[in-house]
């Protein structure tokens, strides 16, 4: 019984991942400069939903970064994660007046989150399940894939 736990987990894992990218497709496919939903600008929700997700993986790589804290690339793991999630915050507040260059940001931020623990696989290995690196890979193509279609819808 105890082995069916952590299948339990990466299916858990898997389902909410792919989840995650619905609120990026349900805000593009209302993308107009006075749409809203709830009463709220489709445009921010969707950069302001980016930046949330955004700031979640930061602290992910919090994890890889205290999981290996004696190691010299956890001083520059948590600095950079620290930095990205400032670039969250910066796609909010730009948002408004910057729209596009908010999504310019926030797709950058995901890269540099995909590139880190790239970097940090490749010198330290992985401690997370297999199917948890193969997951990310995916949800950051899609996630590059909401951000490039907002990016061209974004007239």
């Amino acid at each position: 019984m105890e082995n069916s736990s952590p299948n339990r987990s990466i299916t858990l894992m898997t389902w909410l991942g792919y989840l995650g990218l619905i609120p990026f497709g349900l805000c593009i496919a209302t993308f107009t400069p006075e749409a809203t939903f709830v009463g709220a600008n489709t445009r921010m929700l969707f950069l302001s939903y980016s930046a949330i997700i955004l700031s979640f993986l930061c602290g992910i790589l919090w994890s890889h970064a205290l999981t290996h804290s004696s190691h010299k690339l956890s001083f520059p793991i948590l600095t950079l994660s620290n930095l990205i999630c400032l670039m969250a915050w910066l796609v909010i507040v730009i948002t408004p007046e910057q729209f596009r260059l908010g999504i310019v940001v926030a797709l950058a931020g995901y890269v540099c989150v995909w590139l880190v623990e790239r970097i940090k696989l490749n010198a330290l290995g992985n401690e997370f399940p297999k199917a948890y690196q193969r997951l990310r890979s995916h949800l950051t193509v899609g996630v590059a894939v909401a951000h490039i279609i907002a990016f061209a819808g974004a007239i």
